[in-house]
C-alpha cells in the first residue's frame, strides 16, 4: 500500500511539473509583462500549496480523492483564490494541522502567514493583469486612467519616434528633462497613428517595444486627444514626412469652439507647460514653421514651439565631443596655425558639418581651410550662396564687410574667416589622385557624407589605409580625424578607432540613429542648462524668453559650444584630451590665477568673430544704414524702441567686424573723440544705426548703456567661466 501511495505521489508531481510547463514558457515569451509574471509565480506558489495539502488528505483518506483529482481539484482552487470565490479558510487551516501533526509548529505558523499574503496577493495581481489587458486592448481607457501625469505625445509610431522614447526613459532622463522632484508619477508616452500590421515584421518590432515602455499606442491622430488635465504636454511632431509636421503644428494651433482640449487648461505662472517640437530639415520647412508661429493668436502665447534640425544638431554635438582642434593639441596647446577640414559629400549633413565647422573653426591665432570634394560640390556652394549671403563673402580677404573702420577711409581689415573655400567636383570621391595637390597630407579633419553607411564606410576606410601610408612616408605627422555620417549604431561601433594606433586615425561615426534621436541631440541637453545661465547674466528676466525665442536660444547655446575652442586658441588646453566613445570626456586647463587684459581682449574678440560666423551660417547680413533706417522705423512707430535687430528678416546692425583691442572713435559728425574713447567700433557702428533712425542724439550715457560689445566679454560667458575655475 505505501509504495501504491509513493507511486501516486510521484505521478502527481510529474503531471504537475508537465502541467506547469505552459506557466513558464509564457513567462519566457512575456517577460517583458511584469504584471504577468508576477501573477503566474503567485499562481503556481498557490497551486503547489493547494496541490500538497491536497495529497496529504488523499493520503489520510480525509478528503475522499485521489492523487490525481486533488491536483485538479488544486488547480480550480488555485484559480477560484484570484476571482476571490475560494474558501481560504480550509485550505489554511489543513495546511497549518498537517505541519502541527509533523511535529513543526513553527513552520505551521510560517505557512499560515505566506499562505494568507498570498492569498490577498493573487486577486490584487488578476485585477491588475485584466486592467493591463482591458488597456491594451482598449489604450484609451489607460490614457483617462492618467489624466494628471505629464505626457510625451509622439505624432506616428516610427523607427526615429521609439528611439527617441526609448532614449526618453533611459537612465531615467525624463526627470531631468521635466524637473520632477523624486514623489512625482512618471509621465506617460503616448504614440498616434500606431498601427500593427501583423504581416509585417517592422511594424511587430516597433509595437513590440512601445509596449516594452509601458506607452498608450493609439490609431487615432493626436488631434483627437482630449489632454486638458494634464499637468504638462511634450508633442513631438515626427513623422516621416516633414511637410506632415507642418501641417499638423497648423492645425495644432487653430483655435476650436470650446478651447483647446489638447493642451493643458491651466497654466501656473509663466513656465509654459506645452511644448511642440517640430522635425525639419529643409530651410524652406523652417520658414514655414516661423511664419505659423508668427500668426499665433494671443491664447497660443504661453506654447514653446521648437524647430528640431537632428542634422544640424548632430554636427554641432560632433564639433564639441570631437573638436576640431583635436589633431592640433600639443603639450604647448597647439603645433599648427592652420586647420585643414576636408568635407566629403555635398547633401543636407555635408551642409550642415560646413556650416558648424565654419563658426566652430574660429580659433584664435589659427587659420581655418575647408575643402568640399564631391559629385556636385558646385551645388553645395550654389546653396551656401543663397541661404548665407554674408558667408563665403567673410572668406575673400578684399571683401569691405571684414573693414575694421566703417566709417572713415581706412582700408584695415581683419583676417577672413575660412581661406577661400575649395569646393571640387569629381565624378569618383574614392579616386584621391583627383583631389587638390596636398590635401592628403594637410588636411587634419575629415567629415564624410556621401549618402549611404556603405559609401561612407568604404571612404572612411580608404582614407584610414591612405593616411597611414602618408604617415609610413613621413609626409603627414598628426594622427587626423574621420568622421563618417554612419546610420546603424552596429556599423558605427564596428568602425570606431578611439585609440588610434602609431599610424591610424581617430575614426568617430557621426549622426547614428540612436545619436540624432536622443536626448542629447533632440533637447542639446549637455548645453542648455548653461544657455539659460548665460541669459540670466544679461538679464535674469529674459530666461524664459530664452526658451520661447529660437533666436536666443541659439545665441546662448551656440556660444556654449565654443567655449573648449576659445581656451585652445589661448594655448590653455594640454595634450590629456580623452576620448570616450567618441564623446569628450575630459581635458586639462593650464592652471592661472588670472586672465591677463590681453588675454580678456582676445577672449571678446574672438567671441565676436565666433558670433558673427554663427549668425552667418543661419543667413543673417548686415542691413545698410538705409536698410536699418526703414525697418527700425516700422519698430518705433509701434513703441519698441529698444529694437535693434530683426530676425524676421535675417538683420543685425551688430554683424560687424571689432578691433583686437578697443581703439579711440574717430572724429564724426554724431560721435565725440573725447567721450566715447572707451568704446570699439562694434559698439559705434551698432549705435549709429540706431541713434540715426530714431532720430535721438547719441549721449555718452546713452552710449554706454547700449554697449552691445561688453557682451562678448567672459564675464557674459557661464561655460568658459567654469572651465577656468
Amino acid at each position: 500500500m505505501s509504495n501504491e501511495i509513493f507511486a501516486s505521489v510521484i505521478v502527481g508531481f510529474l503531471t504537475l511539473a508537465v502541467l506547469s510547463v505552459p506557466i513558464f514558457i509564457m513567462q519566457k515569451r512575456h517577460s517583458a509583462n511584469k504584471k504577468l509574471k508576477a501573477t503566474m509565480y503567485v499562481f503556481g506558489l498557490i497551486w503547489i500549496a493547494r496541490f500538497v495539502v491536497g495529497i496529504c488528505g488523499s493520503i489520510s483518506g480525509e478528503s475522499g480523492l485521489t492523487v490525481g483529482e486533488s491536483l485538479f481539484d488544486s488547480m480550480i482552487h488555485a484559480l477560484q483564490t484570484f476571482s476571490m470565490d475560494e474558501d481560504y479558510t480550509n485550505y489554511t487551516v489543513a495546511g497549518k494541522d498537517l505541519l502541527e501533526t509533523a511535529g513543526l509548529p513553527v513552520w505551521a505558523n510560517v505557512y499560515g502567514f505566506v499562505i494568507s499574503v498570498l492569498n490577498v496577493c493573487a486577486p490584487v495581481l488578476g485585477g491588475a493583469l485584466l486592467l493591463d489587458i482591458l488597456t491594451g486592448t482598449f489604450p484609451h481607457i489607460k490614457l483617462r486612467l492618467m489624466p494628471y501625469r505629464h505626457k510625451f505625445v509622439f505624432s506616428e509610431l516610427n523607427e526615429a519616434s521609439i528611439t527617441l522614447a526609448e532614449d526618453i526613459y533611459k537612465d531615467d532622463n525624463y526627470k531631468k528633462l521635466l524637473q520632477l522632484k523624486y514623489f512625482e508619477a512618471r509621465p506617460v508616452l503616448v504614440f498616434t497613428d500606431a498601427y500593427l500590421d501583423d504581416e509585417s515584421e517592422i511594424s511587430s518590432e516597433l509595437f513590440n517595444r512601445a509596449k516594452a515602455l509601458g506607452a498608450v499606442c493609439v490609431k487615432a491622430d493626436l488631434l483627437h486627444l482630449n489632454l486638458r488635465k494634464s499637468r504638462s504636454v511634450s508633442y513631438f511632431l515626427i513623422d516621416s514626412e516633414s511637410r506632415e509636421n507642418i501641417s499638423t503644428l497648423s492645425y495644432l494651433l487653430k483655435e476650436k469652439k470650446g478651447g483647446r482640449p489638447l493642451w493643458p487648461e491651466n497654466t501656473k505662472g509663466d513656465e509654459p507647460v506645452t511644448k511642440i517640437f517640430v522635425f525639419a530639415q529643409e530651410d524652406v520647412d523652417c520658414t514655414m514653421i516661423n511664419s505659423i508661429c508668427k500668426n499665433m493668436d494671443e491664447n497660443a502665447s504661453k506654447v514653446v514651439i521648437r524647430t528640431i534640425r537632428d542634422y544640424m544638431n548632430a554636427a554641432i554635438n560632433l564639433m564639441y565631443d570631437v573638436p576640431l582642434f583635436l589633431p592640433l593639441i600639443s603639450e604647448n596647446g597647439r603645433k599648427a596655425k592652420d586647420l585643414y577640414v576636408t568635407v566629403l559629400g555635398s547633401g543636407q549633413i555635408a551642409e550642415e558639418a560646413f556650416k558648424a565647422a565654419f563658426w566652430c573653426g574660429q580659433i584664435f591665432g589659427v587659420q581655418l581651410h575647408i575643402n568640399v570634394v564631391s559629385q556636385n560640390a558646385a551645388d553645395l556652394k550654389c546653396r551656401l550662396e543663397e541661404k548665407c549671403p554674408e558667408l563665403l563673402e567673410s572668406c575673400d580677404a578684399d571683401s569691405p564687410i571684414l573693414r575694421t573702420h566703417p566709417f572713415d577711409s581706412s582700408e584695415k581689415r581683419n583676417a577672413p574667416y575660412c581661406i577661400a573655400p575649395v569646393f571640387t567636383d569629381v565624378e569618383d570621391v574614392f579616386d584621391s589622385e583627383k583631389y587638390p595637390d596636398g590635401l592628403l597630407e594637410q588636411t587634419n579633419y575629415y567629415i564624410i557624407a556621401l549618402g549611404s553607411d556603405e559609401k561612407n564606410l568604404a571612404a572612411a576606410d580608404k582614407l584610414r589605409l591612405l593616411l597611414a601610408r602618408k604617415m609610413l612616408d613621413g609626409k603627414k605627422a598628426d594622427h587626423a580625424v574621420i568622421a563618417p555620417a554612419v546610420f546603424d549604431v552596429n556599423l558605427a561601433e564596428a568602425a570606431r578607432i578611439l585609440k588610434p594606433s602609431a599610424f591610424d586615425p581617430y575614426i568617430v561615426p557621426f549622426a547614428t540613429l540612436e545619436e540624432r534621436f536622443s536626448c542629447k541631440n533632440v533637447f542639446m541637453a549637455d548645453f542648455t542648462a548653461r544657455a539659460l545661465s548665460n541669459e540670466a547674466l544679461y538679464n535674469k528676466a529674459n530666461q524664459m524668453k530664452a526658451q520661447k525665442d529660437e533666436y536666443t536660444y541659439w545665441a546662448n547655446l551656440a556660444r556654449d559650444v565654443h567655449a573648449p575652442y576659445k581656451l585652445f586658441g589661448l594655448g590653455m588646453i594640454q595634450k590629456t584630451y580623452s576620448l570616450q566613445k567618441g564623446i569628450r570626456r575630459d581635458f586639462c586647463v593650464y592652471t592661472q590665477s588670472e586672465l591677463t587684459e590681453i588675454q580678456e581682449h582676445e577672449l571678446a574678440w574672438i567671441e565676436h568673430r565666433r558670433w558673427n560666423a554663427f549668425l552667418r551660417t543661419q543667413g543673417f547680413l548686415c542691413p545698410t544704414k538705409e536698410q536699418y533706417d526703414r525697418y527700425y522705423k516700422l519698430y518705433v512707430e509701434a513703441g519698441n524702441y529698444t529694437m535693434h535687430k530683426s530676425v524676421p528678416l535675417k538683420m543685425h546692425p551688430c554683424l560687424v567686424e571689432s578691433q583686437l583691442i578697443p581703439e579711440p572713435l574717430p572724429e564724426t559728425e554724431d560721435f565725440d573723440k573725447k567721450k566715447y574713447d572707451c568704446l570699439d567700433f562694434v559698439t559705434m557702428y551698432s549705435y549709429y544705426l540706431e541713434s540715426q533712425a530714431s532720430g535721438v542724439k547719441a549721449t555718452g550715457e546713452g552710449l554706454r548703456q547700449k554697449n552691445y560689445k561688453q557682451w562678448d566679454y567672459r564675464k557674459y560667458d557661464t561655460a568658459l567661466n567654469e572651465l577656468l575655475s
